[in-house]
């Protein structure tokens, strides 16, 4: 299961919005993955792989 990101008070501005981002993702992909069509679904993986790998590169 993915967990979701915490934003920690030293986070810059754009690593917030990376997690943020991250975060509506993973809880879009938890609420919704049952409804969603196989195209659907891999959009939305897509989506939260782009943005975990940004996020990777400020770690």
């Amino acid at each position: 299961m993915i967990e979701l990101r915490k934003i920690a008070p030293e986070d810059t501005l754009e690593v917030s919005k990376l997690k943020d981002e991250f975060n509506r993702y993973a809880v879009q992909m938890r609420v919704q993955w049952q409804d969603l069509s196989l195209e659907e679904k891999q959009t939305l993986y897509d989506k939260l792989r782009k943005v975990e790998i940004e996020l990777s590169k400020h770690e």
